[in-house]
């Protein structure tokens, strides 16, 4: 009996831990679709629904695939957004993947497969989608419009820190919170 005290103290914090986080879903809600065009719908990763733009939020240049290969390897770069035939500027967002529509390959930090602390300035390319374990570095997510893989240290940004030239390539570098180089807008076409 002694012990209840304290489990019961440890239930009561999860419990209020638990209805603050479902308090604050509609929040979360609102923001992740804040950024989305207004016939837009987001899925609950904040990620929208079909094929979108990924444009950076400082110099509205768009993630493309250099030169529009379709083949494994091609770097990704920064370009301004297509009027049209622009499908190798298209990103779909499929259960942790970023899928190129033009070429149906994934965005991925090349060398870095099985994990590991991914070195910041390393250029992301697009590649063949693999299975786990072998695909730690094809995962992305959203966080507060940043696009970051599996090591939350990074995420994607022009090489040098350079957002405003067309076909600068697009790497993974240190993650700065206020740093608006460094976000991301979706846009539908």
């Amino acid at each position: 009996m002694a012990g209840f005290p304290s489990v019961w103290r440890r239930s009561v914090g999860v419990l209020i831990a638990v209805l603050l986080a479902l308090a604050m879903l509609p929040q979360t809600a609102a923001r992740a679709t804040s950024k989305l065009a207004p016939t837009a719908t987001a899925q609950a990763n904040g990620f929208p629904e079909g094929y979108f733009f990924i444009r950076n939020a400082a110099s509205g240049l768009a993630l493309d695939v250099d030169g529009g290969s379709t083949e494994p390897g091609a770097s990704v770069i920064l370009w301004p957004r297509k009027a049209d035939g622009y499908d190798n500027q298209l990103w779909k967002y499929d259960q942790g993947f970023l899928v190129n529509k033009a070429s149906g390959l994934v965005v991925e930090v090349p060398g870095y497969e099985g994990g590991g602390n991914i070195q910041p300035g390393t250029p992301v390319a697009q590649g063949e989608r693999r299975e786990r374990p072998d695909n730690l570095n094809q995962l992305w997510a959203e966080n507060y419009r940043h696009m970051m893989p599996y090591d939350p240290k990074v995420t994607l940004w022009g090489e040098g820190g350079n957002v405003s030239l067309p076909g600068t390539r697009v790497v993974v570098d240190t993650s700065f919170s206020n740093e608006v180089t460094q976000e991301w807008e979706f846009e539908m076409p």
